[in-house]
């Protein structure tokens, strides 16, 4: 009875141990976790980019879901694709789908104002992303970070 009592004890001890160091881990986990770093590089970042599929964060050059391999993007997204703004049929690599229409575009018609978006109205109503100004040049209109 005596030696079941001492293993039992001893096994409690090795218990708690595990647990304390475990615990010590998480605290340390929580303080290294609050240093912004990019999901892909783990170079640490200023700003970090969210990933709209994936929600991880990232640097400016992983922010796309075709460089970070994200396997959230859909593969629906092509790899090249010809604008869809009339007028336009410049094929582009990795073409920039609209939110409001569904439809992809080349860099320079990406914009809902741009490409004559027929939801325009509510990409006017939607918060534009903090730290990101648009404004108008010669007709066009252009956003700034």
């Amino acid at each position: 009875m005596d030696l079941f009592l001492i293993l039992l004890a001893i096994g409690i001890l090795i218990f708690s141990y595990i647990v304390y160091e475990l615990y010590q881990q998480f605290l340390d986990y929580q303080f290294i976790s609050s240093i912004k770093r990019c999901s892909s590089c783990h170079e640490e970042i200023k700003d970090p980019i969210p990933c709209k599929y994936c929600h991880k964060q990232f640097c400016k050059k992983h922010q796309h879901p075709y460089y970070h391999q994200c396997r959230e993007w859909s593969l629906s997204s092509p790899l090249y694709k010809q604008c869809s703004s009339p007028g336009c049929r410049k094929e582009s690599y990795l073409p920039r789908k609209c939110n409001y229409c569904g439809r992809f575009f080349c860099d320079q018609h990406a914009l809902p104002y741009n490409h004559n978006c027929e939801n325009i109205e509510s990409y006017k109503h939607d918060p534009s992303p903090a730290g990101v100004t648009t404004f108008s040049k010669n007709g066009k209109i252009f956003t700034k970070k």
